[in-house]
């Protein structure tokens, strides 16, 4: 018997790479490797930092600013990861926890 589909999670909004800053984090305890699209930027940049949240916040926002530059609207950036280490959630969620409520851009 199949499950009724549930819409209730499902973002609304369309995907508009023009104004999206996309990033993808491949984050382990060590470090984390943070990689990108930058609309109107023609390179994809790739960047190693070590894992704190405040340096890659500042680091989505020189991209962000990289792509107003060359005249573009960012009005979202999408993140996506992938931890390396089993216990790496619990270890994060300790660290991050100091870092206060999730942030918006704009």
């Amino acid at each position: 018997m199949l499950k009724p589909h549930d819409d209730s999670k499902a973002c609304l909004t369309a995907f508009v790479q023009d104004n999206t800053l996309t990033v993808v984090i491949e984050m382990s305890l060590a470090s984390w490797l943070v990689a990108g699209t930058i609309p109107g930027v023609d390179r994809e940049p790739r960047k190693k930092i070590g894992p704190d949240p405040e340096v890659l916040l500042q680091l989505l926002y020189r991209w962000r600013d990289e792509a107003i530059k060359v005249g573009k609207e960012i009005t979202r950036i999408a993140v996506a990861y992938e931890t390396r280490t089993p216990n790496f959630h619990i270890a994060t969620a300790n660290r991050w926890s100091n870092c206060g409520p999730a942030r918006s851009i704009g």
